[in-house]
């Protein structure tokens, strides 16, 4: 017989959080839904401060106005590792369903997936 472990809920954990405005991601976020009816940032936590953590981050509008991933001041942020670009300190979500999938590892922010050039 395999032993399951199912993790309790941790109450500092949001599973989705919609943004419409400038926003700072915080360490319990998981999914973020960025509004993009108009143009706004935003801000990774510290990486060393979310190690191990995956955040994934849509961009969903017809009017499609950039959504800009910022790296916290301390970090510099990976500008799509999976196509082999160079990094960059700012990330954009531009069009209706554009996506990243980012994991810290404690020293670096790495794209696990995105649909973005």
């Amino acid at each position: 017989m395999n032993n399951i472990i199912i993790p309790k809920r941790q109450s500092n954990i949001t599973q989705e959080v919609t943004v419409t405005d400038t926003y700072t991601m915080k360490l319990g976020d998981r999914v973020i839904i960025a509004d993009l009816s108009a143009a706004k940032a935003l801000t990774l936590p510290p990486v060393r401060d979310a190690a191990g953590h995956i955040y994934s981050i849509f961009g969903l509008d017809v009017t499609a106005h950039a959504v800009t991933i910022t790296e916290n001041s301390e970090d510099v942020i990976p500008k799509n590792l999976l196509k082999g670009t160079a990094r960059a300190a700012t990330y954009a979500l531009n069009t209706d369903g554009d996506y990243a999938i980012l994991y810290s590892d404690g020293c670096h922010w790495h794209f696990i997936a995105s649909n973005t050039a």
